[in-house]
């Protein structure tokens, strides 16, 4: 019987995809964050907060969190998945349907990496 795994855990954004997140309006509390120096922190049960950026800080959220919002904003879906070489590969899709973008000719090695890239690559270049 194989060994099960339990020490998983959710994929947060990285700096640089926050920091772009923040610029394009991402206001959603969450309980990680980075400092203006790009450190990450987290303020677990401080309900007193009413705003994440009240001490200069930028809201780190999940990867899924950040494609929801970026879904209900903007209308464009990100998601990624993997093909029989095992690599993954990201996806942008509009509201019609219609693919946006593909991250597919140098294929990653986790949904986590290819997941970041399309996050990036949709803040940089289709959200203005």
């Amino acid at each position: 019987m194989n060994q099960i795994n339990n020490e998983v855990f959710e994929d947060y954004v990285s700096f640089q995809v926050a920091k772009l997140l923040k610029d394009k309006g991402y206001d959603v509390d969450g309980d990680c964050y980075f400092t203006p120096e790009g450190v990450e922190m987290a303020h677990f049960g401080i309900p007193e907060r009413n705003s994440t950026y009240s001490y200069g800080e930028t809201t780190q959220p999940t990867h899924s969190l950040a494609i929801k919002w970026i879904r209900e904003n903007f209308g464009l879906h990100i998601y990624s998945r993997n093909f029989t070489d095992l690599k993954f590969r990201s996806y942008i899709i509009n509201k019609e349907g219609e693919m946006e973008y593909s991250l597919t000719e140098n294929p990653f090695n986790s949904s986590e990496e290819a997941t970041e890239a399309a996050l990036l690559y949709t803040l940089q270049n289709l959200i203005k």
